[in-house]
């Protein structure tokens, strides 16, 4: 009875962009800024998908020098649907206790065979899996002309990345109305969380030189 279970998906799961843009500036300075917003309902319960984005940019030009500058900032949040969600509850039988997903507890007899797929399909529905990624990209570039002929040039950049993620498989009760007994397996619960960082710095500099030899046709 697939009916039993629409509630595993968002059938009007849906996704929505917001943008935002400014730009200005004067003869020798411009300037940039942009935002965007994307969210993502998942098609599964329990998973949603949500990404900001900022972006600031600069330039400066004058006779001598060319100076450029971006920094760019993005923060993903994402929600993951439990693993094996559809196929823990395509195995759980229709004649099987009814499971509320939003219950800490389901009540079941003292018959055999209902007791595992029970708390799996439970935990399943309530686990919680939580992610959050931040990035933040810095870039400058200058040019400064030395002479007719010869200009200094130098770019440098730098990237740091945050992962942060937890998991929550919360504790899901059995009760045994023939026996009057709670039905817990505290094995199958538990908190995992994990978190890195990544660094990125790069630089570089040199000299351009630039000079033409013979007439011009």
């Amino acid at each position: 009875d697939i009916s039993s279970y629409d509630w595993l998906t968002q059938m009007m799961s849906a996704d929505r962009t917001y943008n935002l843009n400014i730009t200005g500036g004067t003869e020798k300075l411009s300037y940039s800024a942009s935002g965007s917003l994307f969210d993502q309902d998942g098609s599964l319960i329990n998973s949603n998908f949500k990404r900001y984005n900022g972006r600031i940019t600069t330039k400066y030009k004058s006779d001598n020098w060319t100076i450029d500058g971006s920094l760019a900032i993005t923060n993903e949040i994402r929600r993951r649907a439990s693993g094996g969600l559809i196929v823990t509850a395509s195995r759980y039988r229709p004649y099987f206790p009814a499971i509320d997903p939003d219950a800490d507890i389901a009540i079941v007899n003292s018959s055999g065979g209902t007791r595992t797929p029970a708390i799996a399909l439970g935990q399943a529905l309530k686990r919680k899996d939580d992610s959050n990624r931040d990035r933040t990209n810095i870039s400058l570039g200058i040019r400064r002309k030395l002479s007719k002929n010869l200009d200094f040039i130098t770019n440098l950049g730098s990237s740091i990345t945050n992962d942060v993620r937890n998991i929550f498989r919360p504790r899901f009760d059995l009760y045994d109305v023939d026996n009057d007994e709670i039905i817990t397996d505290p094995t199958l619960s538990g908190v995992s969380a994990t978190s890195t960082r990544t660094t990125k710095f790069s630089w570089d500099a040199g000299l351009a030189f630039k000079k033409q030899y013979g007439k011009k046709n």
